[in-house]
């Protein structure tokens, strides 16, 4: 009877998986429990308390966020594309082509500009409309002479869609026998919106033959007084492991690209020691794949529209083989660092 009541006996919460004393218990399903449901204040969806920041940031409709072109503010998510729809929209910094494009204006411009074009062109835009109807009689009367060749050109085009097809289903096959890279180099897009906050990337190798590499980016952070995302590596069986040695001793040059329409980009680059990284042994109880966790920036820097576009991010990992002295390998990723993507 008094271990039934027992005040101190562990109770495990079936949210987080916590072990919990029995008197402490409902405080912290209501009040404490990480993974608890809470209501989002804008669109009052219910989600998991420690997700409820990547939802309000990447998912929430009634979120307000900024017009990435006229920088007008709280404009809810769920508004911005109708803001800067081309045909529709209402930002005066939409780029747009002129209405009389179908007939062979190529002016463009803002669409604040737009009707000062519109009524200083009139004689030109009318010439336009001429051609443009004395083209189309010509094409008229083509369609009726040739109408056979037409069908033959309609089948022709078929054939090349049909080839295309095959093409791009033949590309696929060929990126994923390549998946895993040999050159110590990952360009890794992630997807925000799957399910979670961890991501693992594709493995990669440093050299041919070298060792294979998996990363871990984990965006529900870790909060000392600041939030921040975390990045970790994880040194995995690989098929070149008979002729290397363990363990492994590097470093690695985790790149955060910038995404903004600018041509002054501003990545933000992290460089990480890699010190007797052991090689993860799946069959030994306890261990983890993924031995040490790094800061990489802090949460709502990375959750900033200057590196998330379209709910992707895109990361740079770049590590090489601790050859030279530690401050040899930094100097030379952050050489390749500064020569890499300039073009992309």
């Amino acid at each position: 009877s008094h271990v039934t009541n027992c005040q101190f006996v562990f109770i495990n919460c079936e949210l987080c998986g916590k072990d919990v004393l029995s008197k402490t218990f409902v405080t912290h399903k209501n009040i404490d429990c990480p993974c608890r449901s809470v209501l989002c204040e804008l669109c009052e969806e219910e989600v998991p308390y420690n997700n409820k920041l990547k939802h309000q940031v990447l998912s929430c409709e009634l979120f307000p966020v900024g017009c990435p072109q006229c920088g007008q503010k709280d404009i809810q998510r769920k508004d911005i594309a109708q803001h800067i729809d081309q045909a529709s929209g209402h930002c005066p910094l939409t780029l747009i082509s002129c209405q009389y494009h179908p007939f062979g204006c190529t002016h463009m411009d803002y669409r604040k500009n737009m009707s000062y074009h519109i009524s200083h062109a009139v004689e030109y835009h009318n010439v336009l409309l001429m051609k443009f109807l004395q083209n189309l009689e010509k094409r008229l009367e083509s369609i009726e002479q040739n109408f056979d060749s037409n069908i033959n050109l309609s089948s022709n085009i078929s054939n090349k869609i049909e080839q295309m097809q095959r093409a791009i289903s033949m590309r696929d096959t060929v990126q994923n026998i390549f998946k895993e890279k040999y050159s110590g180099c990952l360009l890794w897009q992630i997807d925000l919106n799957s399910n979670g906050c961890v991501f693992i990337s594709p493995s990669f190798y440093t050299a041919n033959p070298g060792y294979r590499i998996e990363a871990q980016l984990d965006i529900s952070g870790c909060q000392d007084s600041i939030l921040y995302i975390t990045f970790s590596l994880s040194l995995k069986e690989g098929m070149y492991d008979d002729v290397l040695v363990f363990p492994f001793s590097g470093a690695c040059l985790v790149t955060v690209f910038d995404q903004m329409a600018s041509n002054c980009k501003e990545n933000y680059s992290l460089f990480i020691e890699c010190s007797q990284l052991q090689r993860y042994n799946e069959n030994c109880p306890g261990s983890s794949p993924f031995q040490v966790c790094h800061k990489l920036m802090k949460a709502e820097d990375f959750f900033s529209p200057r590196y998330i576009k379209n709910k992707t991010v895109f990361l740079e990992v770049k590590v090489m083989q601790a050859v030279q002295s530690q401050s040899q390998v930094k100097y030379s990723l952050m050489n390749q660092k500064n020569h890499s993507y300039l073009r992309q």
